[in-house]
């Protein structure tokens, strides 16, 4: 349990050992150190020098010989406060540079028009993207979703509709004809309409449509979201939804 807190609180391995052993054995030399310590004598100088910057060991000489001891422990509460002030301080230095960063990632944005997405953590972040992207009143559009993706993470796609509508989002879902139960569930949360596809036009993934651009989404084996960027892809794929969405059953 010592080791594990100490490592949490930025602590290496190698440092980690070391002190201990010398809260155990109290005051000594190199070898017997890094020997309870488990540690090479190649590294046992640069360990116990990193300790003493950290303010954990200190040492004395001894008939011209260096003896390291543990400092009190309380001194790790002084570490850690060095620690928060070092964070505050880069916290403070980050918001500086972040009006810059974002300049430059939409630039770069305007350039780059597809994006892909892997794994279920990459759709994710996608869809929180777009929550972060979307306004009060806008619109969001979705044609199709197979039932294999609705069973295995509903609970994660429940709490963004909530999240959704809370936001004051509006969604127009065209479900596959056979995932009703699951129309019938997003019904209840606000801002939500729901219409199905015919049983001809089953979809082994879904078109996810909204005002900055259209994704592509297959929750197989290996989850996959495909994203472009594009006003016109956007317009195009609307009229599609719209076309669908006239022919669909509610």
């Amino acid at each position: 349990m010592h080791e594990k807190l100490l490592k949490e609180i930025g602590l290496t391995n190698g440092e980690t050992k070391v002190y201990l052993s010398l809260i155990k054995i109290g005051e000594n030399t190199v070898g017997p150190i890094a020997k309870e310590a488990d540690v090479s004598l190649s590294k046992i100088y640069e360990i116990l020098e990193n300790l003493i910057k950290k303010g954990l060991v200190s040492h004395i000489v001894k008939n011209n010989t260096k003896h390291f001891l543990a400092t009190n422990p309380e001194r790790i509460i002084d570490y850690l406060e060095g620690k928060k002030k070092e964070i505050i301080n880069s916290e403070n230095q980050i918001k500086e540079i972040l009006p810059s960063l974002k300049a430059q990632k939409e630039k770069n944005d305007k350039k780059s028009k597809a994006t892909l997405y892997e794994g279920f953590r990459g759709i994710k972040s996608f869809y929180e993207s777009v929550l972060r992207d979307s306004k009060s009143k806008e619109e969001i559009l979705v044609i199709g979703l197979p039932k294999y993706a609705t069973e295995r993470y509903e609970g994660y796609f429940l709490d963004w509709n909530k999240r959704r509508a809370k936001k004051g989002v509006k969604i127009k879902l065209l479900f596959n004809y056979n995932v009703r139960d699951l129309g019938k569930k997003r019904e209840k949360v606000k801002l939500t309409e729901v219409r199905y596809l015919t049983q001809k036009l089953v979809t082994p993934a879904w078109i996810f449509i909204y005002q900055k651009g259209v994704a592509t989404i297959h929750l197989t084996k290996d989850p996959i979201c495909t994203y472009i960027k594009d006003e016109e892809v956007v317009e195009s794929y609307k009229n599609f939804f719209n076309l669908l969405w006239n022919m669909a059953s509610a």
